[in-house]
């Protein structure tokens, strides 16, 4: 609970923040630098470019707009399957994330026990890391992308194993939960539920458990003695 906590602030708090930077940082080196353009752009036709304001302002708010009317659209129009109320005690339940997520899910099979946190925090970030950085690291005079081949490889390369690692997270099978866990799910929920005094059992022994069942009687009827006369 405290975990998604903290992660639903970090996304309505901070990434806000991040992305307004971001954007803004964006705009200073498309101004200072100007724009890659498209790959069929000569060198003449990027040095006698359209001004950023009002026709790239233009494009980007109708850009903006149109998202906006077909994320709303989706919203209202197409709502999410919600499951059922989550179980504690169904060990047989296999979560799954959405697929956007379905490559790291995916890449977690691949590094278990003291290397989980390699496939959970180390390649992503240096993954990530590397995609912001390849502009600076790639500065070649040519903007066009054929002919720039590390931005290219590297960009293509990661499309690639992004696709490669969803399409195995979706189509690898669910666990099949074992019987023992299936008794220690739901089975067992039943049967303690019946056999009300086993959810309570410490390993004590008869005399200890009549002692603690005259002390609980004891405190109950301390509990609810008010000091009320007749």
């Amino acid at each position: 609970a405290v975990t998604l906590t903290r992660f639903l602030a970090l996304h309505t708090i901070w990434l806000p923040w991040i992305a307004f930077v971001l954007v803004g940082l964006h705009l200073f080196f498309v101004r200072h630098l100007g724009s890659s353009g498209l790959p069929k752009n000569t060198s003449e036709e990027m040095q006698a470019g359209k001004p950023f304001y009002p026709h790239q302002v233009l494009e980007d708010m109708v850009g903006i707009a149109v998202l906006f009317v077909i994320l709303a659209s989706l919203a209202l129009f197409a709502p999410v399957h919600m499951e059922a109320l989550a179980d504690p005690t169904d060990a047989t339940y296999d979560p799954r994330p959405e697929w956007y997520f379905m490559f790291l899910f995916q890449l977690l099979k691949y590094f278990q026990g003291p290397l989980e946190v390699v496939g959970t925090f180390v390649i992503p970030t240096a993954a990530i890391t590397l995609l912001l950085l390849l502009p600076f690291l790639d500065r070649g005079e040519r903007k066009s992308m054929r002919q720039r081949p590390v931005a290219l490889g590297v960009t293509c390369l990661s499309v690639l194993l992004i696709v490669t690692l969803t399409i195995l997270g979706i189509r690898s099978p669910k666990l099949e939960a074992s019987a023992d866990e299936a008794s220690a799910g739901t089975g067992a929920t039943s049967e303690t539920i019946s056999d009300g005094p086993a959810v309570f059992d410490f390993g004590l022994d008869s005399d200890q458990t009549e002692q603690s069942a005259d002390d609980q009687t004891t405190t109950d009827t301390e509990v609810f003695d008010f000091g009320l006369d007749n």
